[in-house]
């Protein structure tokens, strides 16, 4: 048998009992505590709700409704996880459409399991998050969720790959990911926006 086979073996023996031990935390938990994760969900979909009466160019209101999204998401992970760029992405996508929690659902399933999966792989060295299938999987999840909440397959699009980005920088443990979003700042008028 040559050598890489024994390697590339190696590899895919390492990246599934990542991928299966993470699925195995994600089961236990959310098996344990099934109502607290169904709040924590209903909570972050909560502060997009507002979204839904929103026009797509409304951005110091919409800057804190994500401010807020993200605040609660980092309340989650005890670290701000949410970037800049995939708040705007996030925002633009789900604004003026139908939301409801229930239909919001896949999609914050598909963001947290992703950013789950990002902080897993990050305890391992050997662990490869672009090649891991469940957080592909969760991004593409993400993707089709907002096409079935009525986003365009750009920006699904966009909103996927903001989501694989944050996942990488996560796993990479860069800090451009933990970006703090303003604390608090009050909203300004539109007259005051130049």
């Amino acid at each position: 048998m040559p050598r890489s086979s024994g390697l590339s073996a190696w590899r895919y023996n390492s990246d599934m009992r990542t991928v299966l031990s993470a699925l195995l935390l994600f089961a236990v938990t959310v098996g344990a505590q099934p109502d607290r994760y169904e709040a924590i969900l209903t909570r972050l979909n909560r502060h997009l709700l507002p979204l839904k009466s929103m026009a797509a160019s409304q951005g110091a209101a919409q800057e804190e409704i994500m401010r807020r999204y993200a605040d609660e998401m980092s309340k989650l992970y005890q670290t701000t996880v949410i970037p800049r760029d995939l708040s705007r992405s996030l925002t633009a996508a789900l604004a003026g459409k139908d939301l409801t929690n229930e239909n919001l659902m896949p999609l914050t399933r598909s963001i947290v399991a992703a950013l789950n999966l990002a902080f897993d792989c990050r305890e391992s060295r050997q662990c490869e998050l672009g090649k891991l299938e469940g957080f592909r999987s969760s991004a593409l999840g993400t993707y089709n969720a907002l096409l079935a909440l009525g986003a365009g397959p750009p920006q699904a699009r966009t909103v996927m790959n903001e989501v694989l980005r944050a996942g990488l920088l996560i796993r990479k443990r860069q800090d451009p990911v933990f970006r703090n979003i303003p604390p608090g700042v009050p909203p300004k008028l539109p007259s005051q926006l130049n």
